[in-house]
């Protein structure tokens, strides 16, 4: 088992920023308190954006942990941030501030509440700049700072389920005045077609865009009573092997006017990972592949002849995560491309069209994204190179060379850098710490000096779990199989405890507070540890950041692989004594349903209860996307392929309790599928109980508090019904079957 001791010890000397006597010091051991309104956790500034030079930096954020964000100000040297606008007087339920970008050294654009406004640092105004355009996104500065774009309407959710408004690309001059009618740069009346993405080029003069067309993508009607009604919501949702929505980019002039130069694609239907414009516009590189990612491929475009040539490409047929990324490289000689080509995701240099990659990073580590440092000729980059659960910022130089680690205190870090590269702006959190803001000067030898205190004062009142890094060999194929587990502070090593492994889901091991802190999953699994349950994550396949080969073991295997994952670590904690074989539950939402349920019926006896949240049962109705693991609805082995990955066909092995978590209005993973795996164990004489959460969505555990504690509270009640809480004295005795080596 690895030791915890190091991070316990670097977190609290890096950031001791409130000292509680430990005699006063509790538990969190009231769920309700834990799930009070503003969260106990605060709330994470959002938005985040230097001045040219790095002198300023801009950042959306509510020091009272409200749901309004305000315009904060934070002047390196000068002291705390400083408010700058009062949006959150009041709390009138809307989300404030939700983006920004700098105009000039005096003033910055922002959205407020989908409305586009500018705020004067000199007068110290704030002035709204476009009233007649609704659900404003996706708000830039050009690099030249006279023109502001944005886009309206668009996917009204990242799985484009409904369109709102018309999907436009917009400008207007940065001078303009406030109120005068910005220029539609492109659109379309066609409310399923928007404008998803855009890029500036670098001399402000074109934009590269990337419009997606859902109107090929199937609508499908979820009827659900709500309110004593019968309602019927209808949602864009594709199947595998049915249309998905289309997509073409194109080359605007800013000054031209005109339609856009369409360059040609492989396919409408294959996904456009990355794509940006050379720093004079003339060029464009795409990073595309196939539906299956099988295939990446890079191409070059000449913007004025249409004319495009593959860059670089390479096959792989059993690639499941799509982690590649692209950018022109200083001076725009070549391109810095991430890709997994060796066997992890490093960087590689490729000055020109065919040319052999050159390796700037190398090792068993990956990197997650990247930015280049043109005048510097350097690359800034997150990763995990010092230990697999954290994120890390690193700089290397273009040439290649020494890797030089930036951030020192053990968790996760997310960079947002000034123009000139001379600060950095981080969202940091760790097992221990809600996520806050840093800056950091990237010249010199320094430390992130925090802006931001989110956590209300109640946080510091109480003493949290720890988090103990463990890693076990695969039982499959010797692998080495990460988890996370969290513990209690007066944890005894000689104890025998009950696990509850959950919420189980690919990339959950990580050193951060939370992998989505809107979701109060964080809180359960708080509430657990204090009343004496150990709490388990596992790095599953699919997972980034082991290499190609371990993530790439879940191709065709969804409920094969990933839970002889969990059971691998699961059975090494029961072999070394620290949990009690009879004491096991697990539970997950999603795809983390289906590896419940799928361990229940194929692990019969591992686990003394189960939990499945909107659990995916029948992999026929997944988002076209999963084909990256499960493949095409076709083929000699299709349907059985299919079958053998779908809960709803493997049911008959089910022995033991089960709970089943379901928001009737869920878009993503059906409730009628839920209705169908529940008919199969009723045909199989099998008992599971069923908790509907009438109008709640996919992601139930947030809808309302008043939901999540009725939720919670079924799922508390239920896992102590079958695996009681709290710790026996001394070591815990393997049951039969229950050793590592199975």
């Amino acid at each position: 088992m690895l030791s915890r001791k190091p991070y316990r010890l670097l977190c609290s000397l890096f950031f001791l920023v409130g000292v509680v006597d430990p005699a006063l010091a509790r538990l969190p051991d009231n769920l309700d308190a834990l799930l009070v309104q503003p969260p106990i956790i605060g709330v994470a500034p959002g938005a985040r954006a230097w001045n040219a030079d790095g002198s300023a930096l801009a950042f959306a954020w509510n020091d009272r942990g409200g749901a309004t964000r305000d315009l904060w100000l934070h002047i390196p040297g000068e002291g705390d941030a400083r408010r700058l606008t009062q949006l959150s007087e009041g709390e009138t339920g809307g989300a404030g501030v939700t983006e920004l970008d700098w105009i000039d050294a005096r003033r910055i654009a922002l959205v407020i509440d989908g409305a586009l406004w500018s705020y004067d640092l000199g007068s110290a105004q704030l002035r709204e700049l476009e009233s007649r355009i609704a659900q404003l996104r996706n708000l830039q500065v050009s690099p030249d700072g006279r023109r502001l774009a944005f886009t309206s309407g668009g996917p009204a959710t990242r799985y484009q389920h409904a369109f709102m408004g018309d999907g436009s690309l917009w400008l207007r001059d940065t001078d303009a005045p406030a109120g005068s009618p910005s220029v539609q740069l492109h659109g379309n009346a066609d409310p399923k077609v928007a404008v998803e993405r855009y890029e500036w080029s670098g001399d402000g003069s074109r934009i590269a865009l990337l419009e997606a067309d859902n109107s090929p993508v199937r609508e499908r009607e979820i009827h659900y009573h709500l309110d004593g009604e019968l309602k019927v919501d209808r949602v864009a949702r594709a199947f595998p092997g049915e249309p998905v929505t289309r997509r073409r980019l194109g080359v605007l002039d800013v000054t031209g006017g005109g339609e856009p130069r369409w360059l040609q694609l492989d396919d409408p239907e294959y996904p456009v990972w990355d794509f940006g414009l050379s720093a004079d516009g003339s060029q464009l590189f795409t990073l595309t592949s196939d539906s299956l990612v099988k295939h990446p491929k890079v191409y070059v475009h000449t913007v004025d002849s249409g004319d495009r040539e593959v860059f670089y490409q390479r096959q792989d047929p059993g690639n499941v995560v799509p982690g590649w990324r692209a950018a022109w490289a200083p001076d725009d000689e070549g391109l810095i491309i991430l890709t997994d080509r060796d066997g992890y995701y490093h960087l590689y240099h490729v000055p020109e069209a065919g040319a052999e990659p050159r390796a700037i990073t190398a090792g068993e580590w990956e990197i997650w994204s990247f930015d280049v440092d043109s005048a510097n000729g350097l690359l800034y980059f997150v990763a995990n190179r010092d230990h697999t659960a954290e994120r890390h910022l690193y700089r290397v130089p273009v040439s290649g060379g020494e890797v030089e680690r930036l951030t020192s205190a053990a968790g996760h870090w997310d960079p947002q850098f000034a123009g000139d590269f001379s600060r950095v702006a981080l969202t940091y959190s760790s097992d221990t710490l809600p996520p806050d803001l840093y800056a950091l000067l990237l010249s010199g030898a320094s430390e992130a000096a925090r802006i931001t205190h989110s956590p209300t004062p109640a946080f510091d009142e109480y003493t949290w779990a720890e988090a103990d890094y463990i890693a076990y060999p695969s039982d499959r194929d010797g692998q080495s199989v990460l988890g996370r587990l969290q513990v209690p502070p007066d944890f005894d090593p000689q104890g025998c405890y009950p696990l509850i492994v959950g919420s189980i889901y690919s990339d959950t091991v990580v050193n951060q507070w939370a992998r989505l802190t809107r979701r109060p999953n964080w809180a359960l699994d708080q509430y657990l540890v204090s009343q004496g349950y150990l709490v388990l994550k596992v790095n599953v396949r699919g997972s980034r950041g082991q290499g190609r080969v371990f993530s790439g073991g879940l191709f065709h295997d969804y409920g094969g692989i990933d839970i002889d994952d969990i059971e691998t670590v699961v059975r090494g904690l029961i072999a070394d004594g620290t949990v009690d074989a009879d004491r096991v539950g697990i539970w997950g939402n999603s795809y983390g349903g289906l590896m419940t349920v799928m361990s229940l019926f194929r692990k019969p006896g591992l686990y003394a209860a189960g939990i499945a949240g909107a659990p995916a049962t029948n992999v026929a109705h997944a988002y076209p996307s999963q084909m990256w693991v499960m493949g095409e609805p076709a083929g000699d082995d299709f349907p059985a392929r299919y079958e053998r990955q779908s809960p709803l066909f493997q049911s008959a092995g089910l022995a033991d309790p089960l709970m089943i978590i379901h928001g009737t209005t869920d878009p993503i993973v059906l409730y009628s599928d839920t209705l169908a795996l529940l008919e199969r164990l009723i045909a199989q004489n099998k008992t599971a109980e069923l908790v509907t959460l009438p109008g709640g969505s996919h992601g139930w555990m947030a809808d309302s508090p008043a939901q999540t504690r009725f939720a919670y509270s079924r799922m508390l009640d239920f896992f102590t019904r079958h695996l009681p809480p709290g710790q026996v004295e001394g070591a815990c005795e393997a049951s039969p079957g229950a050793s590592h080596d199975g």
